[in-house]
């Protein structure tokens, strides 16, 4: 039994780690400084503080199961499974970003492959602005929609002041 208890504890920090690593870049992200050509829009470091601190406590929780001799194969399953589902989604938050350098734009989805796109294929925005006071802009290319970001990303503000240096026509969605 002795072994068990040592691999559940094993595969619980294998499976949170990546949970650190991804938060570890997202703040390398945050503290880097960017200028009006060249900056990241990424989701806030509260999300992923949130997802942090949900981790350690689910690790915490399968390490004491495991030290005191109740060893459950079932609750170290279960653990295991809610903290691989919180490594994941701390890696779809830190993963999606927008890249914008001088006139172009990389797109970087949760999954699926980078987009590119630059300043000159934006024919307009809209801006939506949700009941919470959230608010969400859709940047269009003729009629069809390249990208979605909301003003929760950091640095949103210096995509749309490029956006208006640039002329392109915003217009607010009811």
């Amino acid at each position: 039994m002795e072994t068990f208890k040592i691999i559940f504890i094993i595969i619980a920090f294998g499976i949170f780690v990546p949970n650190q690593l991804f938060f570890v870049r997202k703040i390398i992200l945050t503290k880097k400084q960017y200028d009006e050509n060249n900056f990241v829009l990424f989701s806030t470091k509260t999300d992923s503080i949130i997802i942090l601190i949900a981790g350690i406590i689910i690790l915490i929780f399968v390490i004491i199961i495991n030290l005191i001799d109740t060893l459950n194969i079932m609750y170290n399953s279960i653990m295991s499974v809610f903290l691989a589902l919180l490594s994941a989604s701390q890696i779809i938050n830190c993963r999606k970003k927008i890249i914008i350098k001088n006139n172009e734009i990389f797109v970087i989805p949760a999954v699926g492959k980078v987009k590119k796109f630059s300043f000159n294929d934006i024919d307009s925005i809209q801006e939506f602005i949700s009941t919470k006071g959230i608010i969400t802009y859709t940047v269009f290319q003729g009629e069809r929609a390249m990208f979605i970001f909301s003003d929760r990303y950091i640095y949103s503000n210096l995509f749309i002041e490029k956006a208006r240096k640039l002329h392109i026509k915003i217009s607010r969605m009811n």
